[in-house]
């Protein structure tokens, strides 16, 4: 692991770094890179901040990333909690998303995840690239399992994404409701029934570019757009099956598509699934 201080208050003057990098690959080793932004106080919109950190992202482009780019498994821009920023955008943005609805923590961790996502992104947009531009977060003060796929899978993350497993063997797609119409206890039951099982999680407007790979989707019909119907369709279109998660009772439908070691869904013929059509 690379470490670059890009700090407000760093002088960017990285003695050692090349040495480092140089030693890992006269070991064979791939590089990872991580960025220390100095986000302990984030200050998005203090603008000198922004310019001195992409600053450093220039700097860090011209004397590293250039010369050993074809070396780099991937640069980690952010390790942590999730930031806490709410501010007085935060009404307006609620407003938006959940009408009249009372305050939560979680609109809280949401709002403030976009805000920072879209940060991260105008901040590195010179490394987007090939090489994975990774965050990882701490959510271990987030309780709830609804609450922590709900902040990882939303469509702000974009070329910036969570460095977790990404089940890209999975067969099973779990389609995330809009922000604002996610039912939060459905979601955590269906999760639990569903652990040790392969599924990805893809939010609802990321459909058609998430679906590869994928027979079934397990869907919030309540919650779904008439957008998220449409590309359903062509799910099922493509020989994909749609699975309503309303309507089914978990005993009923979950016991004939769980293994007893709970290493796998269904199996390759995927014939013990009977379930009803969505549409």
């Amino acid at each position: 692991m690379i470490l670059i201080d890009a700090r407000p208050e760093s002088d960017l003057n990285w003695k050692g770094v090349e040495s480092e990098i140089e030693i890992a690959l006269e070991m064979n080793q791939k590089l990872q890179i991580e960025f220390d932004f100095g986000f302990s106080h984030p200050r998005l919109r203090d603008s000198a901040i922004f310019f001195s950190r992409d600053l450093a992202v220039t700097r860090f482009q011209e004397s590293i990333y250039n010369s050993y780019k074809a070396e780099i498994e991937k640069i980690i821009l952010y390790r942590g909690k999730p930031l806490k920023l709410a501010d007085f955008d935060f009404p307006l943005w609620k407003e938006d998303f959940f009408v009249g609805l009372p305050q939560t923590d979680q609109m809280e961790r949401l709002y403030s995840m976009e805000l920072f996502m879209q940060y991260l992104h105008r901040l590195n947009a010179p490394l987007i690239d090939e090489i994975p531009l990774v965050v990882q977060f701490d959510l271990s003060e987030v309780g709830r399992s609804s609450y922590q796929k709900e902040l990882l899978s939303q469509p702000f993350f974009s070329y910036i994404t969570p460095d977790i497993d990404k089940q890209l063997d999975a067969t099973l797609g779990i389609v995330l409701p809009e922000m604002g119409k996610v039912d939060y206890d459905l979601l955590d039951t269906a999760l639990k029934e569903l652990e040790g099982a392969a599924y990805r999680v893809l939010p609802e407007s990321l459909i058609v570019e998430n679906w590869h790979g994928l027979d079934h989707l397990l869907v919030f019909s309540k919650s779904l757009t008439d957008e998220g119907k449409r590309m359903l369709k062509g799910f099922e279109a493509a020989e994909g099956r749609v699975i309503g998660v309303e309507g089914f009772e978990p005993p009923t439908f979950w016991s004939q598509t769980r293994r007893a070691s709970q290493t796998a869904l269904y199996s390759e013929r995927g014939d013990q699934f009977t379930p009803e059509r969505l549409f």
